[in-house]
């Protein structure tokens, strides 16, 4: 009897207990104000204009959809442009040091200063004014197209070699635009891999030389004009760096 009992009873405690256990719900996407540390937050078809500037705080995750509209952008933490995605900045887009921006989709901004690594993937980066790669940061690039009036290099642009990039532009593009043009690289700059200029007036320190190569680019890839919407009069050029291994894929992303 006392074993009945016992076993009864262990039963009925297994099964209180199965009844008022609840599953832990995993938290949904937070909203950008306030995500918490090691969170995400999903921006999706949002005019934010008029709320000033926006901050992506460290260990943080923001992941942009649809049309998104900002006054100013600093990533402190990590940001997502997903494919198809617009998004346009009314001012400046900062990448703090340590911070990651990968862009699939459309960035437009006045001026833009990377302190940390950027990563582009079939992806277009409007800058209508200055675009400041600073030094100790990679810009890398796959199948992608920036388009810039004023581009200050002080650290690296590492164009992608993979199987994306050889079934895909080959090339990626530096497309120079704008009434007031301006190019400086500095010494110690690197430029790795299929990437390829419209502007090779450098005002820096670099010392790299350059080589116009439409004839190359065409014979790889014969409709690299449509591809990146740009008019088929434009020179092509490359930089002629010696000391740089290509990369298959973006280190840290």
């Amino acid at each position: 009897m006392k074993k009945l009992i016992y076993s009864t009873a262990c039963i009925l405690v297994i099964l209180f207990s199965n009844g008022c256990h609840r599953k832990k719900d995993t938290p949904g996407p937070y909203n950008y104000a306030n995500v918490p540390d090691g969170g995400t937050a999903v921006i999706e078809n949002s005019n934010l204009s008029g709320n000033g500037l926006i901050v992506n705080k460290a260990n943080t995750t923001f992941v942009l959809k649809g049309n998104v509209v900002l006054d100013d952008l600093s990533i402190i933490g990590n940001v997502v442009i997903e494919p198809g995605a617009d998004v346009q900045v009314k001012g400046l887009v900062n990448i703090a040091g340590g911070a990651k921006l990968t862009i699939r989709g459309k960035l437009s901004c006045t001026n833009f200063t990377q302190i940390g690594d950027i990563y582009l993937s079939g992806a277009h980066l409007i800058v209508t004014n200055q675009f400041t790669n600073s030094g100790g940061t990679k810009v890398y690039l796959e199948n992608s197209k920036i388009s810039v009036e004023d581009l200050r290099i002080l650290g690296s642009i590492v164009s992608l070699q993979n199987d994306a990039t050889k079934n895909g532009n080959i090339y990626s593009l530096i497309y120079f635009t704008g009434t007031d043009l301006y190019l400086n690289r500095a010494g110690g700059s690197t430029i790795c891999g299929p990437v390829v200029f419209t502007y090779n007036n450098d005002m820096g320190a670099s010392q790299v030389k350059t080589t116009k190569v439409n004839d190359t680019v065409i014979a790889a890839k014969s409709n690299f004009f449509t591809l990146y919407s740009i008019p088929d009069t434009e020179s092509l050029y490359q930089f002629d760096d010696q000391n740089c291994t290509p990369q298959i894929s973006p280190t840290g992303f």
